[in-house]
Formats: structure tokens, sequence, C-alpha cells
């Protein structure tokens, strides 16, 4: 888990320098971290030192920004078996911020030996939050990656 995340960072932190391999890392890191979240065993609750809350967000996108400049919109469509389903929005450049910021605390958790707790925060935050924006951003990724949208 911790090294699927440590992953992710990586690609934000330093992509590489062709956007067609900046994408196969990315989609690669973001299948290691769905891989991560299902091959995790169930852990229990853990009451002990909550992470710090030092959750910086437009710090964060314009760290995502300069990975990904020329992320932005795409179509999300929630399944659902009705047919006249609403089509939303969803931004790519938020998705891998918001994905980033649940798992900084993390990252903070295991590197203080807390292994169980971080396992926990990491399974709780995936269903709450970070696992559908991983999902509807994976899709976005394949997409671009496929038609090579807006990439030269």
């Amino acid at each position: 888990m911790i090294e699927a995340i440590r992953a992710y960072f990586a690609v934000i932190d330093s992509p590489p320098d062709d956007e067609i391999a900046r994408l196969r890392a990315l989609g690669t890191a973001l299948d290691r971290l769905s891989s991560a979240y299902a091959a995790a065993a169930e852990t229990p609750f853990a009451d002990g030192e909550d992470p710090p809350d030092h959750h910086d967000y437009e710090a964060m996108c314009e760290r995502v920004r300069q990975a990904f400049p020329k992320f932005g919109y795409y179509a999300v469509v929630t399944p659902t078996p009705d047919p006249e389903a609403e089509v939303m929005m969803g931004d790519a450049i938020d998705d891998l911020a918001d994905i980033a910021l649940d798992l900084e605390p993390i990252v903070w958790l295991w590197d203080r030996d807390r292994q169980g707790e971080a396992t926990w925060y990491f399974q709780l935050t995936y269903r709450q939050h970070w696992g559908t924006h991983l999902h509807d951003l994976r899709r976005y990724v394949h997409q671009c990656y496929l038609y090579n949208l807006g990439y030269a």
C-alpha cells in the first residue's frame, strides 16, 4: 500500500518529460492504488493521535497543475439504471489534488510506525472520497492516452 502511495506522489512530483509517458505513469500509479485497496486486509479502527490537518488545497492544485498542465474538465455520468442520468463535469486537477490530500495523512501515519492506522485510514478514505475520484479520473487518463486528446 505505502509503495503505491509513494509511487503516486512520485508521478506528481517528478513526472516523465514525455507527455505520453506521463499519462502511462499516472495510469499505472492509479491502478496500483486501486489494487492496493483491493489487496488490503480489513483493518480495525485503532484510536490514536490524529494526523496533522495541514491541507493546503490551492498549493496541492498548483503542484498537480505543474505535473499535468493540460488536464482540465471532463464529462462524468454516475452509474445508474436511469437512461436519463445527468451528465456532470469532473475536474482532473481537483481529482488529483483530492487524492493526494487524502493520501498525505496515510504517509504521515505510516512514517510514524502506525501502519494499522494508516491502512484503516486508507480503506476508509477510499470508500468515502478518493476512490470515486480515482475511478472517474482513471477513465479520463485512459481516454487521453488512447486518443491523445490534447497531447502532442
